[in-house]
């Protein structure tokens, strides 16, 4: 997990970067939330657009990645904690 205050902007209005991810053993990553750029919304194998979000807010869920928009630190936290606990599920780890 990584979170620094930065000036606010139309990708960060928040004035927050943050990046939350869980990797598989060889790096590959699992689940993600971030807001390093903004996302092509709906890519992935068998996205039908790729359209750009204005915000930069976004999740990646396996090799999917949407538009996630940023309510609280709170809640973010919660939704990545969930997909995680969702994962370690389906995997039988959890």
């Amino acid at each position: 997990m990584k979170v620094r205050r930065v000036e606010k902007s139309g990708g960060r209005p928040h004035g927050i970067q943050y990046a939350l991810t869980m990797h598989r053993p060889g790096n590959e990553r699992v689940v993600g939330y971030d807001n390093a750029h903004a996302p092509k919304v709906g890519s992935g194998p068998s996205a039908p657009s790729r359209q750009r979000s204005l915000a930069f807010d976004h999740r990646h869920f396996r090799e999917k990645v949407t538009a996630c928009p940023f309510v609280s630190a709170e809640k973010l936290l919660e939704d990545f904690w969930s997909d995680v606990e969702t994962i370690l599920k389906e995997e039988g780890i959890s």
